[in-house]
């Protein structure tokens, strides 16, 4: 019981200096494909972490992307793909430089973890579809922060997927191609939350 309590008062005293804070995010982003599948969407996204001092700090993330179709030129011709969804549930290391006074900072992150790609498919002749698919990929980030918001720059190298091509609803001749996963995120996020985190 004493060491329970002596845990909970040395916590407790890092939280009324500054040193340990938790905070958490919310926010929504532009969503873009650049590789073999060329789209765009918007997603959303959810960063609950632990702050150490003013400069680091470990937590999660949880996003939820949907791009609305787009192009793919993998089956010796331009066709147009169906919507897809790109989730991610990631592990977080932040890392923030302060830029002269006031609450500025340049940010630095990296992420990895669990990332879901879902198909909804599409209704045109020739049928090109995305089956569900799931792997581990990671991603840096690059971002300004100013009080309370902050806007960002993150590229994701998420796990390939494969489409597959069919001439028609009724066909049995089915091809699958291999394409990246990759995405990229312009994020806007604000605080939703903050305890013991000095801002000043």
């Amino acid at each position: 019981m004493k060491s329970i309590l002596s845990i909970a008062f040395i916590f407790s005293a890092f939280l009324s200096f500054g040193q340990i804070g938790f905070r958490t995010e919310i926010g929504t982003a532009g969503t873009f494909t650049f590789e073999d599948i060329k789209s765009a969407g918007f997603g959303l996204n959810v960063e609950p972490k632990i702050l150490f001092g003013k400069r680091m700090a470990i937590g999660g993330r949880i996003e939820s992307n949907f791009l609305y179709g787009g192009t793919i030129n993998e089956f010796g011709s331009e066709q147009e793909v169906g919507t897809t969804f790109r989730n991610g549930i990631l592990g977080k290391l932040d890392y923030s430089l302060p830029l002269g006074t006031g609450y500025k900072r340049l940010m630095f992150g990296v992420m990895g973890g669990l990332y879901t790609i879902r198909g909804i498919g599409d209704k045109g002749d020739p049928i090109l579809n995305v089956p569900s698919s799931r792997g581990f990929g990671f991603a840096p980030e690059l971002g300004f922060a100013s009080g309370s918001f902050k806007i960002s720059l993150i590229y994701h190298f998420a796990p390939s997927f494969n489409v597959i091509y069919t001439t028609s609803p009724t066909s049995s001749l089915a091809l699958s191609e291999e394409v990246s996963g990759n995405y990229f995120l312009i994020n806007l996020t604000a605080n939703l939350f903050s305890l013991g985190e000095d801002e000043h």
